[in-house]
């Protein structure tokens, strides 16, 4: 059963491999084709020009003349067929051309939309954080903020080989509780990351949330993970609550990432932009 799970998680990360990566395979697929066409062509060329002397020298020993048009064409008829392989490779390169070009488009175009109603949640969600906290206070709002992450661990508990998972090399069980999704990790771990994509925040336009992960060693394959981060010029701002399971006895970390809120929030709240 343990060798049946194993092959099937790793058809499973072939298959999502494949589907994140296909647009590079479909180019580097398409340049391959491209220069097995050409070497095919290269080739084949060398048997033409050997088969078309030969059918020059048997011409010139017929009695009748043969027109130019009529030599030319029967010349193409000859040729032909030896380069049908180099045609079909050529082609096969423009479809996966064609193909990661398209792909490409669609993925930006999808993201470009994700980011946007992304960041239009996001903003909204800042404003509206700000505002149960001026209305309730900062230590209600954390109880409110606490009830919220139990209802969403008891709606998608961890699973069981995550709770029997051994820590004797020193890393927590922890919930991301932007993305849902479970992984073990320290938080001595998870600032040391924080400081390197704080600095990278400063130099690229928009640093996503799976960059994080990814310095965590921490595959997650969510939506969310790629739409939610951080716009140039602001940085993580990243807290930890324990979160008690249904069985009242098992604890484990809740990590949540935010945007730096002194300085997102009240940019918003002065009417500075969205960001």
């Amino acid at each position: 059963m343990s060798f049946w799970n194993d092959f099937t998680d790793a058809c499973q990360a072939d298959a999502d491999f494949a589907e994140e990566n296909s647009s590079l395979i479909f180019l580097i697929s398409g340049i391959a084709l491209g220069v097995a066409a050409a070497a095919v062509a290269v080739v084949e060329g060398k048997k033409v020009t050997e088969k078309l002397e030969e059918k020059h020298e048997a011409e010139k020993e017929l009695d009748e003349e043969i027109s130019k048009p009529v030599q030319v064409a029967t010349d193409i008829v000859a040729a032909a067929p030896c380069y049908w392989g180099a045609l079909v490779l050529g082609a096969g390169a423009i479809f996966c051309l064609v193909k990661s070009y398209n792909i490409n488009m669609g993925q930006i175009a999808t993201l470009g939309a994700a980011l946007s109603v992304a960041e239009k949640k996001n903003r909204e969600y800042d404003i509206y954080r700000q505002k149960v906290r001026e209305a309730v206070g900062k230590n209600q709002e954390e109880k409110i903020k606490h009830e919220v992450t139990k209802e969403e661990v008891r709606r998608d508990p961890p699973p069981k080989s995550f709770l029997e998972c051994d820590e004797s090399d020193g890393k927590m069980r922890m919930k991301n509780l932007n993305t849902g999704s479970y992984f073990r990790s320290t938080p001595q771990d998870i600032r040391r990351v924080e400081t390197i994509i704080t600095h990278r925040c400063y130099t690229q336009e928009y640093t996503k949330l799976s960059e994080f992960l990814y310095e965590l060693d921490v595959n997650d394959r969510s939506d969310a993970a790629d739409v939610y981060g951080w716009p140039m010029g602001s940085f993580p701002d990243i807290s930890f609550e324990p979160v008690l399971l249904d069985d009242g006895v098992t604890t484990i970390t809740g990590v949540r990432f935010f945007r730096d809120e002194d300085e997102i929030i009240g940019n918003i709240l002065k009417g500075y932009g969205s960001y």
